[in-house]
């Protein structure tokens, strides 16, 4: 594009100033404001990484909230911290996400709750929640297998390694964003709003995968980890040109 303007036109950077204008603007603008969201929520993790509390976190992240609709999410994110693992903690989470498959049965109750934040927001879930681009999920056995093979199974031999390697005292404080992550890899499989919440945690994910690989001195176990990353970076590849894997979303303008 830049190669063009620079040998066609006689003002190559008035050429560009409207190319962003006109053209770049228009079709990117959403994923600019959520991307600077999502640079906003990472800012503040660095902080709540690095010990520095709420308070830290909140006064990095606050911008997210009016970069992007729906950046008001990020101020609950950090209270996943909170999330402790043991055999009652499981279950209980297993059945939240059978609860949550359900939700589209209270669709107004939702909408009336996320109103009291954002009018704007409660136009976008309606649009999620009742349209068929955004409300329906088309789900094919080869998509549940590449949801298990290029998302689910990465994640738990990421955790299980980040699990095996913390100290009694203290949990790896990115264990629980992992766990969300594989939550909204499921529950966008009936509610693929969920999908939009996944940018938000891939980064952290992948910061969990390289400290997997940093601690974990079995060379066993860091082939399975690094095979299952594979297969997630395989299917990512694969997804690309076989719009029929996963769930049909198309990107939202």
């Amino acid at each position: 594009i830049f190669w063009f303007r620079k040998r066609q036109s006689p003002k190559p950077f008035l050429g560009v100033l409207l190319y962003f204008l006109l053209q770049w603007w228009n079709l990117c603008f959403e994923a600019m404001r959520e991307a600077i969201a999502i640079s906003f929520f990472l800012y503040g993790m660095d902080a709540l990484l690095s010990g520095k509390g709420l308070k830290g976190y909140y006064l990095r992240v606050w911008p997210a909230v009016f970069a992007h609709t729906f950046g008001f999410i990020t101020l609950f994110f950090p209270f996943v911290r909170y999330l402790r693992f043991n055999k009652f903690s499981i279950v209980f989470y297993i059945a939240i996400i059978v609860l949550l498959f359900s939700v589209k049965d209270y669709v107004n109750d939702i909408t009336l709750l996320i109103g009291m934040v954002s009018d704007d927001a409660v136009f976008k879930a309606d649009k999620y929640f009742n349209s068929d681009t955004f409300g329906e999920s088309n789900l094919s056995l080869m998509g549940i297998i590449s949801l298990i093979i290029g998302y689910i199974f990465p994640c738990i031999s990421i955790m299980f390694l980040l699990v095996r390697n913390q100290t009694k005292r203290e949990q790896n404080p990115l264990i629980p964003y992992v766990f969300i992550y594989i939550c909204f890899v499921i529950l966008k499989i009936q509610i693929p709003i969920f999908y939009r919440f996944l940018n938000y945690f891939e980064l952290l994910v992948i910061v969990a995968f390289t400290q997997a690989l940093f601690f974990e001195k079995n060379r066993l176990k860091l082939r399975l980890v690094s095979v299952s990353m594979m297969l997630m970076i395989l299917v990512r590849l694969y997804s690309l040109s076989s719009p029929d894997v996963g769930t049909d979303i198309e990107a939202y303008h």
